[in-house]
């Protein structure tokens, strides 16, 4: 996670825009909050059909598929594989 946050976080200096991935919703949401512990004034965004409280108290931008065009303006959007798909597909 440490490592991942970091490398993600010079291609958004760079001004990359970046899309997070697991079959695991939490593996996600742990890389999200790293980012967003490190950098806050980041916009993040996570695609999810369900609640997220915990991504909600750290102000992370949960995405269904009634706001997806939110993420256009994002620098960092997380989901799970089908969740991507979903969003971009």
């Amino acid at each position: 996670t440490f490592t991942s946050a970091h490398i993600i976080l010079n291609l958004i200096r760079e001004g990359k825009r970046v899309a997070i991935s697991s079959n695991s919703h939490k593996a996600v949401d742990n890389l999200l909050l790293k980012l967003k512990e490190l950098a806050p004034e980041i916009e993040i965004g996570k695609i999810e059909e369900k609640n997220n409280e915990e991504l909600f108290q750290n102000n992370i931008v949960q995405l269904d598929k009634e706001n997806l065009e939110e993420m256009r303006g994002m620098n960092i959007i997380g989901g799970t594989v089908f969740g991507l798909m979903k969003g971009v597909g």
